[in-house]
């Protein structure tokens, strides 16, 4: 998986093949935050509906990607 942050407020998630089930997270986001998280094909350019994902603390749980071929994954901190 290769990440690039904006702060705590924005994640671009690049997961070349999703190795399957198992818990993956993301640490460095805001403290007990809500992210809208987007996922992106990046060989259609087709994104799918969007869904909110709460951090416990400073980490995130990841969702696993909806197939195993590459997946972009965006999160974005929603505002209160």
């Amino acid at each position: 998986m290769f990440a690039k942050a904006d702060g705590d407020r924005t994640f671009v998630l690049y997961l070349p093949v999703n190795p399957g089930p198992g818990t993956r997270s993301l640490r460095g986001v805001a403290a007990d935050a809500t992210y809208t998280a987007t996922w992106h094909n990046p060989r259609t350019g087709d994104a799918l509906p969007s869904f909110s994902l709460k951090a416990l603390g400073s980490a995130l749980s990841l969702p696993e990607a909806p197939d195993t071929e590459d997946w972009v994954l965006i999160l974005r901190k929603a505002v209160p």
